[in-house]
């Protein structure tokens, strides 16, 4: 009878054993498939995102928007005054047009950026002088529309991408533009 007990009581026990074990093992196969799970999501959105960023390029990377770029760059002004005369909407609401094309495009491009959905290596390698360019002759035009006509945060994603290149550059002087034009301009305005 002592023997039988005996066995019982070690059934009891392997069964207490066996029973632990699955439960660790179950708890342990479930972690995994949710880190899997959460890899996997996060792998997705990020594919969403760089296929937006992706579309956003192929947009302003045609035939037609390289002769609007060249023509918006070759525009100039002196004031806030002169700016509004030559290029206000009510003035010239073609290069209004134009402008806010591009513009949008950087701005949300700036914005990707700042969300770390994109790095600042991609963008310079992909739009990284287009935008100096851009912003080199529109961005004093923008601060001061922000402060004229109280647009605070109008196109603050356009000014985060441009300070983020133009920092970019700075710590890899080998990159920066030999062309002034489009060149970041190290002002304090934009630091």
């Amino acid at each position: 009878m002592v023997e039988l007990s005996i066995i019982r009581d070690l059934v009891a026990i392997f069964g207490v054993i066996a029973g632990f074990s699955y439960y660790v093992l179950t708890v342990r196969n479930s972690q995994r498939m949710q880190e899997l799970t959460l890899k996997s999501q996060e792998e997705s959105t990020k594919a969403r995102q760089t296929q937006l960023f992706m579309q956003i390029f192929q947009d302003i990377n045609s035939e037609k928007s390289w002769e609007t770029w060249l023509e918006l760059v070759k525009c100039s002004y002196n004031d806030y005054d002169d700016f509004v005369h030559k290029y206000d909407s009510d003035v010239n609401p073609e290069n209004w047009r134009k402008r806010m094309r591009f513009w949008y495009s950087y701005n949300a491009i700036g914005y990707l950026l700042k969300d770390g959905v994109i790095s600042t290596e991609q963008v310079e390698r992909l739009v990284g002088r287009v935008v100096l360019g851009m912003w080199n002759v529109w961005g004093d035009a923008i601060i001061w529309m922000r402060e004229k006509q109280g647009l605070l945060n109008w196109f603050s994603g356009f000014e985060y991408l441009y300070k983020e290149l133009a920092k970019y550059y700075r710590e890899n002087p080998e990159l920066t533009p030999a062309n002034p034009d489009i060149a970041p301009k190290y002002t304090p305005k934009y630091e």
